[in-house]
């Protein structure tokens, strides 16, 4: 825990740092400029493309159809690409994007029986070239190679061998260096060729290897059709095992009605793998092409595939592409009808390093009816099997991605599992290219559980409830509401109510286009479905998947698009919109959360709102819907959601008032809690002064087994009649402080109401640590009638996610209030309860949360007063406890209190009155209004403190501000820690004040013998008549301490005969900072510095949290007075401070003082290197602006001259340059700031 804080920090740039470095690659077929393409001329596409370039920002792209007057314009559009390639015959080449991308080599060769002959090959229309480059990477130094080809449309014996001859060139020219193979092949996933490279070992399709695949419903070809919806792909992008992709799409730009091309582009983001976790195994995807035999018949029996043996068990290989319709090649598995047994496809071997996720294709065979099926694994080698994921209802010819989120450990195998339900409606099931990804943690591994379901079968619904309750709720979750947006209604036109039986149904009130693709009309009119997903207080869960079955009517297709927010204002794209419509119920394509950030990790202080938005339903008779749940079954789940739900802390009930035994008539003036946790002195349940507990005669008021109030201020239910509420101090109030001894966090707050007609109506809770200063905890809670008889539970108030309430310390005080408004004030009764007759444990108020036991340092003097017992006024009081290695004087009165009496106490009342403000501190310092003691450390001793610890005592005109200060001479006193302020007057027997951390006080440690430290607790605030101010009480007939001191001893002689010498204090001194050739220069001395640490650098920007930049080892030998240094290499421009961390041999965080420089804002360079005669440029521009560089000889002749577009930031460039060696000047001008030379030799 040394370095939390600091790894946090590197955590989030690091996370940064790795977006920055993943690489944008793009393959587009740009169709050429053909004049036949009337209305879709390269003059009517350009601006097009350049739109999309700059939207994506690819780092590389590989173009086919692109003649090099085409990509001289986008060159000179967008000046930080440079190109090689684009032949004019053959028209494929590459973009690089010159600041970040190096070129060290490139080449191209003919896709031909003689690749190094310009030349057509085999039976191909048109001669057909690879070009190939060589990059670095200037942010990752990663070097890599890319191939891009566009294969004939004609030949295929021409595609078959130039793929062989593709995978040959890899080999030859690359090696095992990380390399890219991208291109318009003509080769469809159907397509022999397709498979024989994503199976080879050398390649794989980024598409399989993606984090995320974005595009599962579109091919890449649209003929400049952008009704199209093939799912033919011919685009692709392939990488060798060194890469890891992390996410795959196929861009869909629209403009104004128009594509960019006649295919569409195809984008894969990359990064270099760090390692295998979460890898596709690269066996995978299993694609069942080439089976072993081509099983024909549905009886049970093996077939070797390619990833290994797999049983089909009533199931056979299907081909027919009009009817198994496989996803890739030609094959599939088709698993029987009608089965009254179950049927499966399984493996019968396992994989062997875990798996974090699976995915398959799923579809019906031709127009059969519904399947059903669920994926099960086995980690027993196929013994025992065990279901994961939800139940799939398959009902749609096009195949649907399932994805499933898991976390198993070790050697795991899979089945499908199509369920035995009958001989009616129960079709045909396809299966194609499974995927299986290796485990993503090397930890304990996490269980992927159901968190929510809904299922509309038992009770059936009618589809047009106004809201619908999840019906399946994990413990750690809060149960969610299914809702319509107000643009969709359960009336459809004017025949009444919609109607669907076992699900939930909207129709929209209005008309939407099908294609307006960004969901326009149905986001803008709120036509969608919403839940939530809340953790319960005190839990954490990671959101898995989203499976949902759907269904619409009308004869045209409904577009689906799903979106998420964090606060149910400002929605994010989750998935790309689909095209479906079905009047039978379909699984659609599983939504994969983990892939999210946001979604992950989340605590009960979050609410993630989830929206299916529908496009292309008409206003009349159209019905969409989620659903349907088969009749009678309370476990077929039309939506749900899977996630993980992590490790939490155990809550108990920490204090919890009933009213039933003893039985309460409901109008006492104060109630004690009935339950109350060891680790906490738990306050009255009180009630402010606005409210009452007596009736019209004065009375108190009778309702038995609550704790009731009435008011003498009416009030509105309106939520802004809050203020009301506040201001005339009507609320319910108490309190927990925390005991020595313990650390508490508090996770919820769980009460019952009793509220007749006329009582209140919104209940408004809200937190103080001061008992002055209140925060809301959350918005009012409004109630819309009265509550019944007996009294209504009420949704738990989450404190999990204030932080401020956890963890908190012994001493430590918490104060409550809710307040209430909207109650008359005559007949309206408001109350906590009511408690179940006779019960001992039904609780209507209770705090939750968890308590820990930590080690109590010891104590070295401490004072009770019961035993025996004090009267009060006594003039001094001797310690009771005085540890060996201190001694310490009794506990007196300054000159500014009088002794008074109390029992078990010692009291004081003040000879001058003082407001409770924190400035009158001053009168009580001047006038000597205080408690006070002393202790000594012995000779021969050495003492350091820990904390103050005291219980106060006070009436209504006693102190309320309470100053504690120390001497180490007994003249000059200094602040222990800040004023604090009772809110309201303490119950009679008194109550424990916040601790008082002594730690982090650097004089109060290593205390030599002979040292003595006095403390005083000064106190302001009290009257001279009526106001008593004690410490104390102690329990009656107990040894309950009530003040004292905690802390370490050591012996000195001990230490001294033990060969042991004592660690003098580490500390950090002269710190400096200069600033030299644009680089922040950092030097510091050390004394004590601890060996088995390390000197953190902190810079600080503005208010931001400091970042760390670096780390220096500290001197193993642990000399006295070492200067170290460390250079800011990059500092930001402006004022920074810096400041250097480590940790002593304590383990406390040592902190230097902080120095303040400023870096001036101008931080324009230029360095220039060579090599042979490729001339590299290095521009680094404060600001994005024109520049003009030039290359001169020493005669001062221009060698050449190139205008640039500059970022803000690096810009790299590369030039050829033959000239006869000699020294050359680069300059640069920065539009019209900055001019920079720098001298290079060529």
């Amino acid at each position: 825990m040394k370095y939390l804080i600091s790894i946090l920090l590197l955590t989030s740039l690091w996370g940064a740092a790795a977006k920055a470095q993943h690489l944008n690659v793009i393959t587009y077929n740009l169709r050429g400029d053909n004049a036949t393409d009337v209305g879709n001329l390269w003059a009517d596409r350009k601006l097009m493309v350049v739109s999309q370039f700059e939207k994506y920002k690819p780092d590389l792209i590989g173009l086919q159809e692109t003649l090099p007057s085409m990509a001289g314009y986008l060159i000179d559009t967008l000046p930080r690409f440079d190109s090689i390639g684009f032949d004019a015959a053959i028209q494929v080449g590459l973009l690089y994007n010159t600041q970040r991308l190096t070129l060290q080599s490139h080449g191209h060769f003919y896709l031909s029986e003689t690749p190094d002959v310009p030349g057509k090959g085999w039976d191909a229309k048109f001669a057909r070239m690879c070009v190939w480059a060589k990059f670095t990477d200037q942010v990752t130094d990663l070097d890599f190679y890319v191939f891009c080809s566009h294969f004939d449309h004609v030949g295929t014996v021409a595609r078959t061998n130039s793929v062989q001859l593709i995978l040959q060139k890899i080999n030859e020219i690359a090696g095992t260096t990380p390399t890219l193979f991208m291109g318009d092949l003509n080769t469809t996933q159907w397509d022999p060729n397709y498979i024989t490279l994503n199976n080879s070992v050398l390649l794989k399709d980024t598409k399989n290897l993606a984090v995320i695949d974005h595009e599962k419903e579109r091919g890449t070809g649209n003929g400049f059709n952008i009704d199209r919806r093939d799912r033919t792909i011919v685009d692709h992008v392939f990488v060798t095992s060194t890469w890891k992709a992390y996410e795959h799409d196929v861009l869909l730009d629209l403009f104004n009605g128009h594509t960019a091309s006649d295919h569409y582009a195809v984008m894969t983001i990359l990064g270099q793998k760090e390692n295998d976790l979460g890898d596709l195994y690269r066996q995978f995807p299993e694609d069942f092409e080439n089976p072993d035999p081509v099983k024909s018949s549905y009886a049970s029996g093996d077939v070797v595939f390619r990833t290994g043996t797999w049983t089909l068990n009533n199931a056979i290989i299907g081909g027919s592409s009009a009817n198994d319709k496989p996803t890739s090649g030609t094959y599939g598995v088709r698993i029987i009808d009608r089965n009254t047994a179950p049927a499966y496809l399984q493996m019968n071997f396992d994989v062997t390093e875990g798996v974090s996720k699976v995915t398959l294709q799923h579809s019906s065979y031709a127009t059969d009816s519904v399947s059903k099926w669920q994926l099960e694994y086995s980690t027993n080698q196929g013994l025992t099997w065990v279901a994961i994921g939800p139940v799939i209802s398959t009902h749609q010819l096009n195949k649907q991605q399932a994805t499933f989120i898991m976390d198993i450990p070790g050697n795991v195998r899979f089945r499908i599992n199509k369920f035995g339900l009958g001989t009616t409606n129960n079709g045909r099931l396809d299966i194609d290219d499974l995927t299986i990804y290796k485990r993503r943690n090397a930890g304990a591994p996490e269980k992927t559980v159901p968190l929510l379901g809904w299922q509309f079968g038992s009770p059936a619904s009618t589809g047009a409830e106004v809201s619908a309750n999840s019906s399946m709720n994990n413990p750690a979750v809060n149960i969610s509401s299914l809702t319509r947006g107000t643009g969709f209604k359960t009336v459809s036109g004017s025949s009444g109510n919609i109607s669907l039986p076992g699900g939930f149904g909207a129709a929209a009130s209005v008309a939407s286009t099908l294609y307006a693709s960004d969901t326009t009309v149905a986001i803008n009119n709120n036509l969608y479905f919403q839940f939530t997903v809340k953790p319960k207080a005190s839990q954490k869960i990671s959101l898995s998947t989203i499976d949902a079955k759907l269904m619409s009517t009308g004869p045209t297709l409904k577009l689906w698009y799903w979106k998420y927010s964090l606060d149910g204002v400002n929605f994010k794209y989750l998935a790309k919109s689909y095209l479906f419509n079905a009047a039978q119920s379909t699984s659609q394509a599983t939504i994969d959360l983990s892939a999210y950030p946001e979604l992950q990790h989340i605590g009960s202080d979050k609410t993630i709102y989830f929206r299916l938005y529908v496009n292309g339903m008409d206003n009349s008779s159209d019905m969409v819907g989620i659903g349907v749940s088969s009749p009678g079954t309370a476990d077929d789940y039309a939506l749900s959601v899977g996630g993980i739900v992590e490790d939490t802390v155990i809550t108990k009930a920490l204090a919890a008032w009933q009213f039933a035994t003893p039985l309460r008539t409901g109008g006492e003036a104060s109630a004690a809690a009935s339950l109350i946790d060891s680790s906490l002195n738990v306050g009255l349940l009180q009630r402010g002064a606005g409210l009452r507990a007596t009736d019209s005669m004065g009375a108190p008021f009778v309702l038995h087994r609550t704790f009731v109030s009435l008011t003498s201020v009416p009030t509105t239910s309106a939520v802004t009649d809050t203020a009301t509420a506040i201001s005339q101090e009507m609320y319910y109030a108490f309190n927990i402080g925390i005991k020595p001894g313990y650390k508490v966090s508090l996770s919820d707050i769980n009460y019952k109401l009793r509220v007749t007609p006329g009582g209140a109506k919104v209940f408004y809770w809200k937190y103080s640590l001061d008992g002055i200063n209140f925060e809301k905890i959350a918005n009012p809670r409004v109630l819309s009638a009265a509550t019944a008889d007996e009294g209504d539970i009420q949704p738990p108030v989450d404190l999990s996610g204030i932080g401020v309430l956890q963890d908190l310390p012994a001493g430590k005080t918490v104060y409550f209030r809710m307040y209430t408004n909207g109650s008359n004030t005559t007949t309206g009764t408001t109350a906590f309860g009511r408690s179940a007759a006779s019960s001992t444990t039904d609780y209507v108020l209770t705090v939750n949360g968890n308590s820990t036991a930590v080690i109590a340092p010891e104590k070295l003097v401490a004072w009770q007063l019961a035993m025996p017992a004090k009267a009060g006024n006594e003039t001094d009081v001797t310690p009771t406890t005085i540890n060996s290695a201190v001694t310490a004087t009794p506990l007196v009165r300054g000159a500014g209190l009088n002794p008074t009496g109390l029992a078990r106490a010692f009291a004081s009342l003040t000879t001058i009155p003082s407001s409770s403000n924190l400035a009158d501190t001053a009168i009580a310092i001047a006038n000597n209004m205080y408690f006070g003691f002393s202790l000594t450390a012995k000779t021969g001793h050495k003492i350091s403190l820990n904390g103050l610890d005291f219980k106060i005592r006070a009436t209504g005109g006693g102190a309320k501000v309470y100053y504690w200060r120390y001497s180490l001479n007994g003249t000059d006193f200094y602040k222990a820690d800040n004023p604090f302020t009772l809110a309201i007057t303490v119950n009679t027997e008194g109550e424990f004040m916040p601790h008082v951390d002594l730690s982090g006080i650097t004089e109060l440690q290593n205390l030599p013998g002979g040292t003595t430290v006095t403390f005083r607790l000064y106190t302001n605030g009290s009257n001279t008549t009526t106001g008593s101010t004690a410490i104390g009480r102690s329990t009656t007939a107990t040894t309950e301490d009530i003040l004292w001191v905690s802390g370490s001893s050591e012996s000195e002689g001990a230490l001294l005969a033990s060969g042991v010498v004592p660690v003098a204090g580490t500390q950090i001194t002269a710190l400096k900072a200069n600033v030299g050739r644009r680089q922040v220069i950092l030097k510091w001395q050390a004394v004590n510095e601890n060996p088995d640490s390390h000197f953190e650098v902190l810079r600080f920007e503005g208010t931001h949290m400091p970042s760390v930049i670096g780390q220096v080892s500290t001197d193993t030998a642990g000399s006295p007075g070492k200067t170290y240094d460390f250079v800011d290499l990059r500092p930001l421009s402006g004022t920074s401070s810096y400041q250097i961390r480590t940790m002593d041999w304590k383990d406390h965080e040592i902190l230097s003082e902080k120095v303040k420089l400023a870096v001036r804002e101008n931080n324009n360079n230029l360095l220039l290197s060579a090599t042979n005669n490729q001339l590299t440029i290095f521009i680094f521009s404060d600001t994005e602006c024109r520049g003009d560089f030039f290359l001169r000889d020493i005669m001062g002749r221009t060698i050449f001259r190139r205008q640039l577009r500059l970022n803000k930031g690096r810009n790299v460039f590369t030039e050829t340059v033959n000239v006869p060696p000699g020294i050359f000047t680069g300059t640069i001008f920065f539009g019209r700031a900055e001019v920079i030379s720098r001298k290079i030799v060529l």
